[in-house]
């Protein structure tokens, strides 16, 4: 069964008892912000963006986003906005909307967004993530 990966920043969520939902693979700490590595089966990614977007902190607030990767497709998922792409095509519009709401350049990188991008940068063991 082919999965996608998914990027979840903790402060994202109006409500952290939310990550318990979450099929959680690998937490890493940046500052404050704990930052997750989640799996999702390529067929069950829809709901869990929709329930992810229900958990969101408001974009009235503030803007946060998460993104999925794999089978050659990155999706940037904000509050209340989702942008997919296939691999090499330009993520330019949901650069451009998480800046147009307060997101620094700096930040909108998409990263991880391989799989071998993320064994690195959660520090697990080359290969863990192969299904």
């Amino acid at each position: 069964m082919k999965h996608a990966l998914g990027v979840v920043v903790d402060h994202s969520l109006r409500d952290i008892e939310f990550v318990g939902e979450l099929p959680v693979i690998a937490k890493r700490q940046a500052g404050t912000w704990g930052i997750l590595l989640i799996s999702v089966a390529e067929g069950g990614l829809d709901a869990m963006i929709q329930s992810l977007q229900k958990h969101m902190v408001s974009i009235a607030e503030d803007c946060w986003y998460a993104h999925f990767f794999g089978n050659g497709r990155l999706t940037v998922v904000y509050q209340d906005a989702v942008f997919a792409v296939s691999d090499g095509e330009s993520t330019m519009a949901a650069v451009q909307y998480g800046n147009d709401h307060g997101v620094p350049l700096e930040q909108l990188d998409f990263y991880p967004r391989t799989q071998a991008q993320a064994e690195a940068y959660f520090g697990l063991v080359d290969g863990a993530l192969k299904d």
